[in-house]
């Protein structure tokens, strides 16, 4: 078991994508986080433009994933090759996404923990539900 694990209550999700890759997300249990939810109920979550992906991140191109979430962008856009960035504002959700990475070998994954906006400054970031 490893240290996220054993911290909090989460499930590996096996996605199968629709190219013919797979990738294995580490999901929270019972976060109240509706695509969670549908991942764990269904292993899948796919929206129909994430199909855009191999013709818009072909292998060495470059990814910007802001609000990475757990993964479902930015996971399935590392199995194209392509280097990924993904910009996190919730901890808890950049070390599911982190475990996930390292799990799949994505060494071309960079998660960062920060928030985006569009002017400069600082705030504070409070975990609350499924999006802080």
């Amino acid at each position: 078991m490893s240290a996220i694990e054993g911290a909090r209550r989460v499930r590996w999700v096996t996605e199968r994508l629709p190219w013919g890759a797979s990738v294995d997300l580490c999901v929270p249990v019972d976060s109240g986080d509706p695509v969670c939810e549908i991942l764990l109920r269904t292993q899948q979550y796919f929206p129909w433009h994430y199909e855009l992906l191999p013709a818009l991140a072909p292998a060495g191109s470059t990814v910007l994933d802001l609000g990475g979430h757990v993964g479902t962008f930015a996971m399935p856009a590392a199995t194209l090759a392509a280097r990924v960035v993904a910009v996190e504002a919730s901890p808890r959700n950049a070390e599911l996404l982190r475990a996930s990475a390292a799990a799949n070998g994505f060494e071309h994954l960079t998660v960062s923990v920060v928030a985006v906006s569009d002017v400069p400054g600082t705030v504070r970031f409070r975990q609350h539900g499924a999006w802080g």
